[in-house]
């Protein structure tokens, strides 16, 4: 589920619960084709932000409970409607000012279970996700982002400010930022995947996947390629680039993005950390259909898994698409303005 969508569901729950005096919880299922009940809801006042998992009786040993001042905390308790043989694992917001945080983990972990092969197993994803957050939080305090991490991130930011440039606002709700989707940006209609290198030219792009460059569900999906340059005199520092996208957004969308940052591994607190500078010295937009080189999930034979391959750009020209063309079409699919590709 993407977190705008559970961020909407969230924000009509406490609206709910700010509108009546006769309960300091509520709570709502979601996601009924999942393998197992799931409850999203508020509790306490002020409100945190939980979500619960029904889990069988005999499983709950697999789960080790924690308490946390940063990020999510972890408890087992009776489920919220009866469901004999069964109890509840419920994460919680650490605290209320984290519940943007926890919106984007609770994302990630909904959409992990989504993706379970079968029902048998969604207990040991649910395990495993919590666990990869739970060392992230208690890891992330201080720490500093690797020069490749910080590379990426700033050509998904990049493209960020540039969208904005366009009038397209809500270009950070395309944004997927620390949530492991096929693809850096998703909307209900377009996916853009964004590669970014500080090589002396665009030769190949590296895919981690074989869904990365499918457009199967989209009406159009798009692969661009940044390339940058070393520049701490006149470049951008990630910080910088930080900045100029928050000063352009909501409130509400500013605490989103920086709840995405964090969950990332980014601190604006730690701002200091980063000083280099990059430029933007090369862009090209490639508009992904039929007969782009690359594999899908149509072509991968039966047990082939953790694919990992390199399209050469070179043999790519015929689906370079201008930037004008790009906008046209992410307008006309996902905000229904006149436009398109072809």
């Amino acid at each position: 589920m993407r977190t705008d969508k559970l961020e909407k569901i969230w924000e009509e729950i406490e609206g709910q619960r700010e509108n009546s005096s006769q309960t300091i919880q509520r709570q709502r299922m979601i996601c009924i084709d999942m393998p197992c009940r799931i409850y999203v809801g508020v509790n306490g006042i002020p409100s945190c932000r939980f979500m619960a998992f029904d889990i069988p009786k005999e499983d709950i040993s697999r789960f080790n409970p924690f308490t946390s001042l940063r990020g999510i905390t972890v408890a087992i308790a009776e489920p919220i409607l009866q469901h004999e043989n069964f109890y509840a694992c419920v994460l919680q917001a650490a605290s209320c000012d984290q519940n943007d945080v926890f919106t984007i983990v609770a994302s990630d972990i909904l959409q992990k279970m989504h993706d379970c092969s079968s029902a048998d197993n969604y207990v040991e994803v649910l395990k495993q996700r919590i666990e990869k957050w739970r060392i992230f939080f208690e890891k992330a305090v201080g720490q500093q982002l690797s020069d490749r991490m910080v590379i990426g991130l700033w050509g998904e930011l990049n493209l960020i400010h540039e969208l904005q440039n366009e009038k397209i606002m809500t270009a950070e709700d395309l944004w997927n930022g620390p949530l492991k989707s096929a693809q850096d940006f998703q909307g209900n209609e377009i996916a853009i995947e964004v590669k970014t290198s500080v090589s002396n030219q665009l030769e190949n792009v590296l895919i981690s996947s074989e869904i990365q460059l499918d457009d199967s569900h989209f009406n159009a999906l798009f692969l661009i390629a940044f390339r940058i340059e070393r520049n701490d005199e006149n470049g951008i520092t990630l910080p910088q680039l930080v900045d100029m996208v928050s000063c352009k957004l909501a409130d509400e969308q500013k605490k989103r993005f920086y709840a995405a940052l964090l969950c990332l591994g980014y601190d604006p607190s730690h701002s200091q950390l980063y000083t280099k500078g990059y430029i933007l010295k090369e862009q090209r937009n490639y508009y992904v259909k039929s007969g782009f080189p690359r594999i899908i999930r149509s072509d991968v034979p039966h047990g082939v898994c953790n694919i990992k391959y390199e399209v050469s750009l070179s043999t790519c020209s015929e689906f370079q698409v201008d930037w004008d063309r790009m906008i046209a079409a992410i307008k006309e699919y996902e905000y229904g303005q006149a436009g398109g590709t072809q």
